[in-house]
């Protein structure tokens, strides 16, 4: 839950995400200026980038919660600015992660943070220069209350553990820590991009802006409590992963299984206790480009598929087929009813800007089937959700642009209101039960959503002849 986006101009201003939250300066979190945010939601005060917790004094552990890089003040009254350009540089945040909760009865929380290192030549120079890549949450106390947050180990905590987005022996011999982490080890980390790293003290740095990616993936989550002076694990979940080949692009990290264990034996129960895992294999792989910018990959990635319980129920999701193809795309993206969308970037290859459409996959049914348990005649009972989506997809134009510029704004942002129709009926979704009869039992229900919002003025050169007006975000 991080707060992020362009700083306010000046020190220290009231940020534009929320009415309920306050800009403070002065926490020493690694800012030039502290600062950090505190945003209260029905008396519950949520604290970003905080950092040093109530109590906090040396030795004491900091929540590491912002994430920094240098920015330049190239104005005067920006913060920072010098008598040059190479001297108008500080170390601003750029995300403030949550780190302190404090509910209206004086319980608290905390959120510790992992951050990662990354480095870049800052105003095209070749010294790296440090800020932070990216980060995963590393474990989350709670069970004091905001004055006893450092007075001892917290009685409750979930802990978060990683590892390299690399797999130890694969291929063989393959060795996943940091001196291994080189451009010619970087099919151990297919998706890494490797060559984006510059080293500490590094002289030679020809990555010249910070770039946000992560070396990790989770591990293992584990809850513990304070038994008599000690910790003790309550429950602990495994995940397992691999790297599917990618078709036409080097593999992606795919979650493979989730095994539960029960490590806590303190009230005499025998041994640890671990479940079968739930497993999501295999992945299926759909195109993502429709194809309309030639000698383009078709960009495969996986899908959830299969899902199979620690119980044995088996899940299998199945996918409706693609509406759009390079002769059939929709006459004007302002008005698109399809399930893809358009996309402005610059593929390989290309020296400009190019207008290209990917799909957008709805599920079409949703059947579970039980593996271990079946009739006397042999049958066995599947639940089947089907799925329809009525009158087409609706889409609005994307608020999110930060390029304040007409050629990167179209309609592609979708908010899932699939089938919006001025009756406003937009999902049909049927649960179907086969008997072991050969009876099917069928209940149905609809739904209704409309478009939070829809702006009045459309910006871009495609914006529809008229508006439909919707009800005004709440």
């Amino acid at each position: 839950m991080p707060l992020r986006g362009r700083r306010p101009s000046g020190r220290c201003r009231r940020p534009h995400w929320t009415s309920r939250s306050g800009c403070s300066c002065g926490a020493s979190n690694g800012t030039y200026d502290g600062e950090h945010f505190r945003v209260t939601e029905n008396g519950i005060q949520c604290w970003f980038g905080l950092n040093q917790l109530p109590g906090h004094r040396s030795g004491r552990t900091e929540t590491k919660s912002v994430c920094t890089e240098p920015v330049y003040g190239a104005r005067a009254g920006d913060p920072c600015h010098g008598a040059t350009f190479a001297a108008s540089s500080c170390t601003q945040g750029w995300r403030w992660n949550l780190d302190f909760v404090v509910d209206t009865r004086d319980n608290a929380a905390a959120y510790y943070y992992a951050p990662e290192t990354g480095y870049y030549g800052t105003n095209a120079q070749r010294t790296a220069v440090a800020y932070t890549r990216g980060g995963t949450l590393s474990r989350i106390d709670y069970g004091m209350t905001a004055s006893t947050v450092h007075a001892q180990t917290a009685p409750a905590q979930v802990v978060f553990d990683t590892s390299e987005r690399c797999l130890p022996g694969v291929p063989a011999g393959a060795v996943c820590d940091d001196a291994h982490f080189t451009a010619a080890n970087a099919a151990r980390w297919p998706d890494v991009p490797v060559d984006l790293k510059c080293d500490q003290g590094s002289s030679t740095c020809d990555t010249h802006t910070p770039t946000s990616w992560s070396r990790k993936r989770l591990t293992t989550i584990t809850t513990q409590v304070q038994n008599a002076g000690s910790t003790q694990q309550v429950d602990r979940w495994t995940l397992v992963h691999s790297f599917p080949d990618g078709g036409d692009h080097a593999p992606t990290l795919w979650l493979d299984s989730v095994q539960h264990t029960g490590p806590d034996t303190t009230a005499g129960g025998g041994p640890a206790l671990t479940l079968p895992t739930t497993s999501f294999d295999p992945p299926a792989q759909l195109a993502n480009r429709v194809g309309t910018v030639s000698n383009q990959p078709a960009m495969y990635h996986n899908r959830i598929k299969n899902v199979v319980t620690e119980s044995g129920a088996q899940t299998t999701v199945s996918y409706n087929p693609t509406e759009c193809t390079p002769a059939n795309l929709p006459a004007d993206p302002a008005g698109n009813t399809k399930a893809c969308f358009p996309v402005l970037w610059t593929p390989p290859g290309y020296s400009s800007t190019q207008k290209d459409w990917f799909h957008e996959y709805t599920v079409a049914s949703v059947r579970t089937d039980d593996l271990h348990n079946a009739n006397q005649d042999g049958t066995c009972p599947s639940p089947l959700t089907s799925y329809r989506y009525l009158g087409g997809a609706a889409w609005h134009y994307d608020d999110g642009n930060e390029f304040g510029k007409a050629e990167y704004t179209l309609p592609v942002k979708a908010l899932q209101a699939w089938g919006y129709a001025p009756s406003g009926i937009v999902t049909t979704y049927v649960t179907r039960y086969q008997h072991a009869d050969g009876r099917v039992t069928e209940r149905t229900w609809n739904y209704f959503k409309i478009l939070a919002y829809v702006p009045t003025v459309y910006p871009g050169p495609e914006a529809p002849a008229h508006v439909i007006q919707e009800m005004p975000p709440k």
